[in-house]
């Protein structure tokens, strides 16, 4: 029995992809499918002052728009979900956009605006050890905490 690498095998289903005759999941259109877009936070650390989802909420096709002001009261892990009242990560979901497609779901979040308040944050090892640093969590122990 020789060996396998190096050699090529022929991929049962190539042919039906380089023809483009295969369906994939973006592909589908299901009866009721919506689409949802995230809004995101540009800062590594800062407080949210004010979401203004009303130009994207009366867009045509937006069936909600929802953040994380709109979840209090949900059981965890709905804090980690969107961000309430202050953001922890750049990237970090403030807010989601749903959608009738995913060209409308795109263009209302882009409506959202966000006004932040930008924190000091915490962006290497070095500093992380440092006891005043600012917890990423608030309420949750800093990494010095846990370092003997």
């Amino acid at each position: 029995m020789g060996s396998l690498i190096g050699t090529g095998r022929r991929r049962l289903e190539g042919g039906i992809k380089v023809r483009g005759e295969i369906s994939y999941a973006g592909d589908l259109q299901l009866p009721g499918l919506t689409h949802a877009r995230l809004v995101l936070c540009p800062h590594s650390a800062a407080r949210i002052v004010e979401i203004d989802d009303s130009a994207a909420a009366s867009s045509p096709g937006v069936l909600a728009v929802v953040s994380g002001a709109d979840l209090k009261g949900v059981a965890a892990p709905a804090p980690f979900l969107l961000a309430a009242g202050r953001a922890a990560f750049a990237g970090q979901p403030v807010a989601v956009v749903v959608a009738e497609s995913e060209a409308l779901a795109a263009d209302a979040a882009a409506l959202v605006q966000v006004r932040y308040e930008p924190l000091p944050a915490v962006v290497d090892a070095e500093s992380a050890l440092d006891p005043a640093a600012p917890s990423v969590i608030p309420g949750r122990p800093n990494l010095t905490d846990h370092v003997l």
